[in-house]
């Protein structure tokens, strides 16, 4: 692949090949480790995110066809060597209940 000025843009055709938005998976990435909210909401807060799109577009490119934006959070996850967002079931939602 020729590394030319990759930008978001770039990465938009491959969310929706996988089934989901650049936006709704970065914000699953984004809020994953977050507990469920208890109590009256809260006024929303501002993240900065710094994508690295070369290799978010090659995570993209290595799932398949409508993989959804669960699969690409863990795929990133490993590329990146972090530990992958929790899911409700960590909290004691509804698992077991």
């Amino acid at each position: 692949m020729v590394n030319r000025d990759l930008t978001l843009d770039d990465l938009e055709p491959e969310f929706r090949r996988i089934g989901t938005s650049g936006y709704d998976a970065l914000r699953l990435l984004v809020t994953g480790n977050h507990p469920p909210q208890v109590g009256p909401p809260r006024p929303p807060e501002s993240v900065n995110v710094q994508i690295d799109v070369p290799l978010t577009l090659r995570v993209l490119r290595s799932l398949p066809d409508n993989a959804g934006a669960a699969a690409f959070v863990a795929a990133l996850a490993k590329a990146l060597g972090i530990r992958p967002p929790r899911t409700p079931d960590h909290y004691g939602g509804d698992a077991g209940a």
